[in-house]
């Protein structure tokens, strides 16, 4: 019933929160608002064109101030201009971990733990 009504746009307002980064670059949030993309249904079928133009700007873009910029503009775009998402609020997490356990990653994004260089030592 939810992925009925998802699929056929029967919905006021869409929680986004589950889409985590995958890897360590804006675009993994930046192309989910493509009017051309496939994730309109699970993010509110945002289109824009001016929003379309701007980010054909990143392809072949390889200076990273100058992405960054146009990432800039993407996101004030989407929050400010068109309002095409409303963030709410942000995920942050606290970590307690004892302390004979070395080398625990917890990376930014990816796995939410990475345990191949843990080890116990001092117990």
């Amino acid at each position: 019933m939810f992925s009925a009504a998802r699929n056929e746009d029967r919905y006021d307002m869409s929680n986004g929160g589950a889409w985590h980064a995958d890897y360590d670059d804006p675009m993994t949030f930046m192309d989910l608002w493509l009017s051309t993309g496939s994730w309109g249904h699970y993010f509110g079928q945002f289109k824009s064109e001016a929003y379309d133009n701007l980010f054909a700007q990143l392809s072949g873009q390889g200076d990273m101030k100058k992405r960054n910029e146009i990432y800039a503009e993407l996101e004030k775009t989407l929050i400010a201009k068109e309002v095409g998402v409303m963030p709410v609020y942000y995920e942050d997490s606290r970590n307690f971990v004892q302390n004979y356990v070395k080398n625990l990653s917890i990376p930014t994004y990816g796995p939410k733990y990475e345990f191949s260089r843990t080890y116990i030592s001092g117990r």
